[in-house]
């Protein structure tokens, strides 16, 4: 009895906090849904993570009751699906599943919540990413460009942005469930130590073979009808290769205790974000190259 009691409470408290949520986000005109929409998730997660599925349903539901009545139809819309990516991922948990099923789901839901938001349910939530491309079409055909391959490279940066931001928020509500959880008793698989965070080596080719590529075609060496295509990949290769270098800068900070070192990397972000950007990606070759983190660290112990 008592736990049935405590259920209903913490589910009542979960709507409510959706509640508020939705509240303050129309207050503020989508501010939940343009920057801090990796927050959605997280009262539905914690729920079915304490309690499973089959208990979080019943709350779910009723958040998008409470959703009809306080938001408008695009926020019920984005609510019920960032909701349902916090839920399966809180089931995820319950079932004490690894961290890359969680992340892998987290993805996958999270690409479907993009694409659905910004291609097919464009229109309800005030932007048409389509009518914008048949916009730069007709301005295209005017000013006499080739269409077929302009149209097919924004496609592609459209696709490319989609995972990118879907990777990035999934990334950030792990992290997030990792830290909130431990903290009201729910369990979950510890995150993998940074120092064994390695690359697949057939990732490592692809993404040494994308960078080289967009090297090429931003110094324009070679020019081909999917140049732009390659520029966007290539960008994403040192995107995540920097990703690696700032590992590096992180395993190096907490093997010789010098914390003042993340003080300097977030300086060098606001004062000089290029110089930065250029070291972390020569470090994060090298650690992808020839393994210089594990090198590193039998130089320090040494």
């Amino acid at each position: 009895m008592h736990t049935q009691i405590r259920k209903l409470t913490e589910g009542a408290i979960t709507v409510a906090i959706i509640g508020m949520i939705l509240i303050i986000n129309r207050l503020g005109l989508g501010l939940f849904e343009q920057y801090f929409s990796w927050l959605l998730p997280l009262p539905l997660l914690v729920y079915t993570a304490k309690y499973g599925l089959k208990d979080a349903i019943i709350v779910y539901f009723s958040s998008l009751i409470l959703a009809i009545m306080l938001a408008l139809l695009n926020t019920v819309v984005f609510v019920a699906l960032t909701s349902f990516t916090g839920m399966i991922y809180g089931h995820g948990v319950y079932q004490k599943k690894e961290n890359h099923w969680l992340l892998k789901r987290t993805i996958f839901l999270s690409g479907i919540t993009y694409f659905l938001s910004m291609l097919v349910f464009a229109r309800f939530f005030g932007y048409d990413v389509l009518a914008e491309v048949n916009a730069v079409k007709e301005m295209m055909i005017q000013l006499g460009f080739n269409v077929v391959f302009a149209i097919e490279n924004i496609t592609w940066i459209i696709a490319c942005m989609i995972v990118l931001i879907a990777i990035m928020e999934s990334l950030i509500i792990h992290l997030l469930a990792h830290f909130l959880l431990p903290k009201i008793q729910i369990s979950i698989q510890p995150l993998k130590n940074l120092i064994d965070i390695r690359l697949a080596l057939p990732f490592k080719l692809i993404l040494l073979i994308l960078m080289i590529l967009g090297w090429i075609v931003e110094l324009k060496q070679i020019t081909f009808e999917y140049d732009q295509i390659s520029l966007t990949l290539g960008y994403i290769a040192e995107l995540i290769f920097c990703i690696c270098g700032l590992i590096v800068i992180m395993v190096y900070s907490r093997v010789t205790k010098k914390q003042y070192i993340m003080m300097i990397v977030i300086a060098l972000i606001l004062f000089k974000p290029k110089l930065l950007m250029n070291l972390l990606l020569v470090l994060g070759i090298s650690d992808i190259i020839i393994d210089y983190r594990k090198h590193m660290i039998g130089w320090l112990k040494k």
